[in-house]
């Protein structure tokens, strides 16, 4: 479940919206077989403002669940807007770390690096009740806008090798993944219309001519969904 849907006042064309918040999305993330407890969950990048906090505490309750019945939670990269944060009036948050390596019940997870945006950064990535691939990927994919774009979140003064990371980080998500969640935004379904629109676009990207394999990537993946029906 998306706990908290992040927003990104800077957008990729240059322009500022000044009626977003800066704020990640955060995922809530259980078993689908058992009601969430806090022996089973994990909170994903829980980083919360005044405003967002008291939305979160809204969709909790209607599970009749509070941020003190949440285990565990998962931090992507270390960058201040995904490490943990609540306001100072709230009563109970989860601090807990999960490392998925560490902790053998919850074996259905994995914890890929997709470095780029950051070295340290590495998607949370697990297989639905549906049976579809689920990539948290937080900052790998700012959000649908800024991935259509083919941009990179450019205050962070990104070096060439990062550059080239970044791209080849979102061409790995985007050749496994079924529903992407981005660090700043609304889930994003991979489909064969999204890869050809990036496939066109991606020659427009920072160094696209530096990374042939990236367009190669996207290239299977619609070879795969379109023999997949």
């Amino acid at each position: 479940m998306v706990l908290q849907e992040g927003t990104l006042p800077l957008r990729p064309a240059g322009q500022v919206d000044g009626s977003l918040e800066h704020r990640p999305t955060s995922t809530l993330i259980w078993p689908v077989d058992e009601p969430p407890t806090r022996d089973n969950t994990i909170l994903v990048d829980p980083y919360f403002t005044a405003n967002s906090f008291g939305a979160a505490e809204a969709v909790l309750s209607h599970m009749k669940l509070s941020f003190g019945d949440i285990g565990r939670v998962f931090v992507t990269h270390k960058h201040f807007d995904h490490l943990p944060h609540y306001p100072s009036d709230a009563r109970a948050a989860p601090t807990r770390r999960f490392e998925p390596k560490t902790d053998e019940s919850f074996a259905g997870l994995k914890a890929i690096p997709c470095p780029g945006h950051a070295e340290d950064l590495r998607a949370l990535v697990f297989t639905s009740h549906a049976l579809e691939q689920i990539w948290v990927v937080a900052d790998a994919v700012l959000d649908e806008e800024w991935l259509k774009a083919w941009k990179c979140y450019w205050p962070n003064n990104y070096s060439r090798a990062e550059i080239l990371d970044t791209w080849r980080s979102v061409a790995m998500i985007l050749a496994a993944a079924d529903v992407i969640l981005p660090g700043h935004g609304a889930p994003i379904r991979v489909t064969a219309a999204l890869l050809e629109q990036l496939i066109v676009s991606f020659p427009k990207a920072e160094l696209a001519a530096d990374c042939h394999d990236v367009e190669e990537s996207l290239r299977g993946r619609l070879l795969a969904l379109s023999q997949n029906g």
